[in-house]
């Protein structure tokens, strides 16, 4: 939608554009990419022909994520990761927050995602390691097949197992502890081996998920360049 608004603006405005796409994001916005590559591809090819896609620092396999994250018990990094659980138990209707956290958390952590906290507020108040804050329970049914809402849930948003067309540049900080740099992998190997693709993985070496982005933007914004008519 925003892509046609700005044809729209574009149109009224007298600026010519030379119908060329270029789709980019980054973190969460890199998800959102290639979320939509794969829609625009999928249903409107012909209205969206995309020129080249940039992706940041994503996390596109959220399945594979989300399993990596719950098996290591010493994992700190818990305020994106227990948005993601409040989202989905919300969007999902399970109603089992009490499964999934420990106490204090468990009666804490919806209120904490009401748009009245910052990250910081959010980070202070979900200051301990998986271990401390997701229930041993919870932990066990999702790495033994149990917990099967919750496995269709993070598989139906894994970004994995289709075709893109586009060429598609996948960045990403080999040190990055939010969206883990395999995962980054798994999304080459698996768009990647689809016939007539062309996906390709630029490790930022030694990068955390921050720093990447500023190591990338440039390298991205170059390459569109190379593509740019």
């Amino acid at each position: 939608d925003l892509v046609r608004a700005g044809r729209i603006f574009c149109s009224g405005n007298g600026v010519t554009l030379n119908g060329q796409l270029f789709l980019a994001g980054y973190s969460e916005g890199a998800y959102a990419t290639l979320a939509a590559q794969r829609s625009m591809e999928a249903e409107s090819a012909s209205e969206f022909p995309i020129t080249g896609v940039a992706c940041l620092s994503g996390p596109y396999d959220v399945e594979g994520t989300t399993t990596a994250i719950l098996a290591d018990a010493r994992h700190r990094y818990m305020a994106y990761f227990a948005y993601m659980l409040v989202a989905y138990n919300d969007i999902y209707g399970w109603d089992k927050l009490d499964e999934i956290f420990q106490e204090p958390y468990a009666s804490e952590v919806s209120e904490l995602f009401d748009g009245s906290h910052s990250l910081d507020d959010v980070e202070a108040a979900l200051d301990g390691t998986v271990a401390d804050t997701i229930t041993p329970e919870f932990r066990a049914t999702f790495a033994d097949g149990s917990a099967e809402d919750v496995l269709q849930a993070v598989r139906e948003n894994t970004l994995l197992g289709w075709r893109p067309v586009a060429p598609i540049r996948l960045y990403h900080g080999t040190s990055d502890r939010l969206a883990p740099f395999a995962n980054a992998v798994a999304a080459r190997d698996s768009l990647g081996s689809q016939p007539g693709t062309s996906v390709t993985l630029y490790p930022v070496q030694g990068a955390g998920h921050e720093r990447a982005i500023w190591l990338s933007l440039d390298p991205a914004f170059k390459w569109f360049e190379t593509l740019r008519r």
